[in-house]
């Protein structure tokens, strides 16, 4: 490597683990060590990883080193606590800061976060505050992220939104808590006037939420992103949110058990820029509510109908056929959903732009094999596919298969990229009882350039295949089958 120029050694290095750099590469010759700690390769630094104690001090002790390079930093509040106990140390460059441990979080331990790390703007904490000073740390830098995972006492939790309501520059807020009530809810969308993505996730289910939450949204609201699962919202609430947030575009409303299509209507109606819907598990939800997906939301691009038990055929076929844009779908556990209507050549005609990137198809008995390898063959862009526990997708048959496959080696020769769908990258069929060996035979024929082919729990299948698959797909080396792992080395 002594011809090589700095700056591709430095792109090898990259690839490589800090703690090899640290104890093996920085130790060949001179030009290494320096090459080592250039700030290309300090700019995202993880302290929370599987460190031994002689890994864990070298990253620490090369830590001052590297510090104006450092971007990012995932690490132990602990060991942060270590790191500043006797110099004043500075991340000039610092921007995002992660303290993901569930131990106690004080000012003591993040040190004075303007001098400690003046540029900050993004802070995820999975730990518990102390008090509202930790926050109110904060208050001088120009945050605009904050991710805070809380299960400690509700005056500590309540404390902690009223000082975020003060911040200035704040753009995106998630909230991992037990629950929240109308009148703190209320009071983020009121004062937080920059916010732009509010994400609550809560550990409870249906977690009481009233209209009266969203009376305090103004007209032409900033918010683009909203997370509200697992709430008892209801329509009047989505009508709210959608004649205040016109351009939304990302809301997550699943298990939201009161919501019906007329909920969905008034999004259809005032939030035409939407590009991610999340309606999983709401169950009273028709086919009217899919028919307005598939004619308003035409820059829709992520769909999730997980478990909507109403949806059907036809709604579905629409979707496909109308909304162009979209780039992954999950239709899993929609009993409803047939393999006869969801063929895409009976949906897609030539003139649609077929986009779609990950479909998951889980938990619908009526999948069959001859489906999912038309999806294959027609959709050019799609890298994953998921089947899991689809027990009608069998076998295909064998003598079919095998013209298939001569047909596919001939054609390759002039249409390489037509016949080999090297697109598809993963394919799970995990709990799906009844495939046999011909399908993944056939599957490793048409899709070499496979990463990832799960078959847990896949009862019918022989290790008769093993050696195809792994001559066919380069990139698999493991495979499990019957609560058994096959290598590719000891199989080839």
């Amino acid at each position: 490597m002594e011809g090589l120029p700095d700056d591709i050694i430095v792109e090898i290095f990259s690839f490589l683990p800090h703690q090899l750099l640290l104890l093996e590469v920085r130790t060949v010759c001179r030009r290494w060590y320096t090459l080592s700690h250039s700030a290309d390769l300090w700019q995202t630094v993880d302290l929370t990883l599987g460190f031994n104690q002689t890994e864990k001090q070298a990253m620490v002790s090369n830590l001052k080193r590297v510090q104006d390079h450092v971007k990012i930093l995932k690490v132990d509040p602990r060991l942060l606590q270590t790191i500043f106990k006797n110099d004043i140390w500075q991340f000039l460059t610092l921007k995002t800061l992660h303290l993901n441990t569930l131990c106690k979080t004080t000012v003591s331990v993040l040190g004075e976060p303007n001098l400690r790390y003046p540029r900050l703007e993004k802070v995820y904490f999975s730990s518990a505050f102390d008090n509202k000073l930790v926050l109110s740390a904060f208050s001088g830098l120009k945050l605009d992220t904050f991710e805070w995972k809380y299960s400690g006492p509700f005056q500590q939790f309540r404390e902690t939104i009223l000082a975020l309501g003060k911040m200035d520059n704040l753009q995106k807020v998630r909230l991992h808590v037990k629950s929240l009530d109308n009148e703190l809810l209320s009071y983020l969308l009121k004062n937080c006037h920059t916010l732009h993505s509010l994400k609550l996730h809560f550990c409870n289910v249906n977690v009481k939420i009233d209209n009266d939450a969203f009376l305090s949204l103004t007209d032409n609201c900033s918010l683009t992103e909203l997370g509200l699962p697992t709430t008892s919202i209801t329509d009047e609430s989505l009508y709210h949110i959608s004649k205040t947030c016109p351009f939304l575009k990302r809301i997550n409303i699943n298990n939201c058990f009161n919501i019906t299509d007329l909920g969905i209507r008034h999004l259809a109606m005032n939030c035409i820029h939407l590009e991610n819907l999340h309606i999983g598990n709401i169950p009273n939800l028709t086919n009217c509510t899919v028919q307005l997906i598939s004619n308003k939301f035409k820059h829709l691009k992520v769909l999730n109908l997980k478990q909507c038990m109403g949806m059907e055929n036809i709604g579905i076929a629409n979707i496909l056929k109308k909304c162009s844009m979209l780039i992954k779908l999950n239709v899993s556990f929609c009993p409803k959903v047939n393999s006869n209507v969801l063929l895409p050549d009976k949906i897609w005609t030539p003139n649609v732009s077929l986009k779609l990137r990950e479909i998951n198809l889980s938990g619908n008995n009526n999948i069959t094999s001859d489906v999912v390898f038309r999806i294959i063959k027609l959709c050019s862009c799609l890298q994953s596919v998921e089947l899991a526990s689809c027990p009608s997708i069998q076998s295909i048959d064998t003598a079919s298969n095998k013209q298939g496959i001569s047909n596919a080696r001939s054609e390759c020769i002039q249409k390489p990229q037509k016949t080999y769908h090297s697109h598809i990258k993963s394919v799970n069929f995990i709990g799906s009882l009844n495939v046999e060996d011909s399908v993944i035979i056939a599957l490793s024929y048409i899709c070499p350039d496979l990463r990832n082919l799960r078959l847990t729990g896949c009862k019918k299948l022989t290790k008769n295949f093993l050696g195809v698959v792994f001559r066919n797909c380069r990139f698999i080396d493991l495979l499990e089958i019957a609560n058994h792992t096959f290598n590719r080395r000891n199989i080839l």
